[in-house]
């Protein structure tokens, strides 16, 4: 029987290698998608690149040292640029041509509006002078209409700088307040002796050095696509079982003492070695390419890449012992690759997809690697559990298509 199947799998591998068309699209096209991907559009969630982080127009009408202070600290946030214009026409240009992520203007009123808090106004944003929001400074944020979210966030993030500056320059005008902080900051510091022994201060530790920084989103991207490319080995063992049907050579196999098992292991390892390969190949590029992590037991992808390749292996066989022709394979097998890939995940992360969708997408294969993916990926400490729950669901899938390949299998003529 080993003997037997590891004939057929010398045999299949030779004409796999002959294949150019089929290895460019299961080895080079991936490679290209991904790579193409990931360079116009991997970096967008990153904001690593100086064209790839939020771009700020700010007018300052006002001109006091309040303002020109929250302009001077804004340009110190990290991931966020700055360009400085002198008139609310200039940062609409901007905004509208999309140059710049939003428009940040401070109103001429605005040193006059600080004078008039007060500290409860500070403390209670929602029923004080503040309860308007920025605009109750003279403060307006502009930003195209697709782009309302980050105009969301630029407001957050305008409304926390101000406070952060505005509160000092509000509570140095209440005298109470402003002595009462004097006399602590000038109030001399307890001797450490002094202090009981849960006070003491503690010798300074080592820091730990900083996680090797990496843009997240190749996490993500590349176990999708790669997933979705391994199961586009439906398509390519399909049209493998039709042109050995037409040429008969399944027919002679199966009228040889060759048991269908033995058949069918051998018709479906070559596929599954290079579906590993594949796999392998594509995390090597991301890491090279794009620096991607690989987590921090990079040892586990190993089973997960290949269990996934187990089931989409089987998948083809099933696939292929059910199609007859070469457009029932347009149709039936193409249509099922993009279908699971589009309800499990791949296209969009996991995360985004409505609860119901998350739970829906678990009937296909491509979920579960995802999962595991994700878990040896991007968690720290890795939970075990998760992925040997999903190498397991994994192989069962692969259990199913194997046996009803086996089944349709001996039905064929």
């Amino acid at each position: 029987m080993l003997y037997s199947a590891s004939l057929i799998i010398l045999k299949d591998l030779r004409l796999l290698l002959r294949d150019k068309p089929a290895l460019f699209i299961l080895l080079v096209l991936p490679l290209l998608f991904i790579s193409i991907l990931g360079l116009s559009t991997g970096q967008l969630l990153g904001w690593k690149q100086r064209n790839q982080q939020l771009k700020i127009a700010v007018v300052n009408l006002d001109g006091g040292d309040v303002s020109k202070e929250i302009v001077e600290s804004l340009k110190l946030r990290e991931g966020v640029v700055i360009v400085e214009l002198p008139t609310r026409e200039e940062a609409s240009v901007l905004v509208t041509t999309k140059k710049c992520s939003a428009a940040v203007i401070l109103g001429p009123q605005f040193q006059e509006r600080v004078e008039e808090l007060h500290v409860v106004d500070l403390l209670d944003q929602t029923r004080g002078r503040l309860s308007g929001g920025l605009d109750a400074i003279d403060v307006h944020v502009e930003q195209k209409p697709l782009f309302a979210s980050v105009g969301a966030i630029v407001r957050q993030l305008i409304l926390a700088e101000s406070m952060r500056i505005l509160t000092p320059h509000v509570v140095r005008r209440n005298r109470l307040i402003s002595n009462w902080i004097d006399k602590a900051v000038k109030r001399p510091p307890e001797s450490p002796e002094d202090l009981p022994p849960e006070e003491q201060p503690r010798p300074a530790e080592s820091p730990t050095p900083p996680p090797d920084e990496t843009n997240g989103i190749y996490e993500v991207l590349v176990p999708a696509y790669t997933v979705m490319f391994v199961f586009f080995l439906v398509q390519i063992m399909a049209r493998s079982f039709l042109a050995e049907l037409s040429l008969g050579t399944l027919r002679r196999l199966r009228l040889a003492p060759i048991p269908s098992v033995s058949i069918l292991i051998g018709k479906t390892v070559p596929f599954l070695l290079l579906s590993v390969i594949q796999t392998g190949l594509l995390f090597l590029s991301g890491k090279l390419i794009f620096g991607m992590s690989w987590g921090s037991e990079p040892w586990l992808l190993l089973p997960v890449m290949i269990c996934t390749s187990f089931s989409a292996t089987t998948l083809g066989l099933l696939t292929a012992t059910v199609v007859r022709t070469e457009s029932q394979v347009e149709a039936y097998a193409t249509f099922l690759v993009i279908m699971m890939a589009a309800i499990s995940g791949v296209f969009m992360p996991r995360d985004w997809l409505p609860m119901v969708m998350q739970q829906v997408s678990l009937v296909t294969p491509h979920a579960w690697a995802l999962i595991a993916y994700d878990e040896v990926l991007t968690h720290r400490p890795i939970d075990l559990a998760v992925v040997t729950q999903c190498c397991g669901a994994l192989l069962t899938f692969t259990g199913v298509f194997f046996t009803l390949g086996w089944w349709r299998f001996r039905s064929m003529t």
